[in-house]
């Protein structure tokens, strides 16, 4: 079972490396490099963040997960809200 559990991690690890550096700067993560963006952090180039990002793909992940599926589920209970009123107010 462990040896599922190392080959896992690896196939994550090149997964969200090959994510980043073909999406990075659709996320706004490529500003690492010179000359840095507006958001500049700690991080001495792509390279070096990408690499911890990579590392930490089990971490950041589910977390993205959970917030892109609270933002959907706002917007679809916006959306279901307004037809609703407008339900209400045809048979008003």
């Amino acid at each position: 079972m462990e040896i599922y559990s190392i080959i896992g991690y690896i196939i994550g690890f090149m997964l969200t490396l090959i994510i980043l550096i073909l999406f990075g700067s659709k996320m706004g993560l490529d500003n690492y490099d010179e000359p840095h963006g507006e958001y500049y952090d700690d991080w001495d180039s792509n390279g070096s963040a990408y690499l911890a990002w990579s590392t930490g793909w089990f971490i950041f992940i589910p977390f993205s997960l959970i917030f892109w599926l609270y933002r959907k589920s706002v917007i679809l209970v916006e959306k279901l809200i307004i037809l609703v009123e407008k339900l209400i107010k045809k048979y008003e």
